[in-house]
């Protein structure tokens, strides 16, 4: 859908998904693709996810893993939750699309 040295605009590090305000740690403006993951940009992932579009960014997290167990054997390790795309809320795209540090 992108290539990494497409243009993406950040809007100042500001977006709203479904009445959500959501800031970037910096007001980045048009970046490259490659540059808004580097950076960390939540606008530019959100505006990603938006792109990609909930059947098929659940798709991809199934497949990388997500909501799955790992395989390795890890005492306690839980499988975590990917909830069916029927169960997400309006915003859930834009969420799911950040990275958590």
């Amino acid at each position: 859908m992108v290539k990494p040295d497409d243009k993406i605009d950040c809007q100042i590090g500001t977006i709203t998904v479904a009445g959500r305000l959501i800031h970037d740690g910096h007001p980045y403006g048009v970046l490259t693709v490659a540059d808004a993951l580097a950076k960390s940009s939540n606008v530019g992932a959100i505006k990603l996810g938006l792109l990609v579009g909930n059947e098929s960014m659940y798709d991809y997290m199934k497949r990388l893993g997500f909501g799955a167990r790992t395989g390795i054997d890890l005492a306690g390790e839980s499988a975590g939750l990917l909830r069916a795309v029927s169960r997400w809320q309006p915003a859930s795209i834009g969420s799911l699309a950040m990275d958590r540090k």
